[in-house]
């Protein structure tokens, strides 16, 4: 309605779910991150944590980081 634009990135703490020094943590270290190809995609974490207790769903609390700016419609970042 103000002609800006909001844009929010939000990244899954999985902290909570993954401790350091365990087996877990050498797997998603290893991994780094999700990788994403045309119709696959290869999860930095086993599959129970990264579809459902890690995934950030609408209107389902989880535990994330999460960072908004907003911009004017020629792309200036609002302080």
């Amino acid at each position: 309605e103000d002609g800006t634009y909001e844009v929010g990135v939000h990244i899954a703490d999985v902290s909570y779910f993954v401790r350091s020094d365990t087996r877990l943590d050498s797997y998603a270290a290893r991994r780094a991150t999700t990788t994403y190809l045309t119709q696959y995609c290869l999860p930095m974490l086993p599959h129970t944590l990264s579809e459902e207790l890690c995934s950030l769903n609408p209107k389902e609390d989880r535990l994330a980081f999460s960072v908004l700016w907003r911009f004017t419609a020629d792309g200036t970042l609002i302080p």
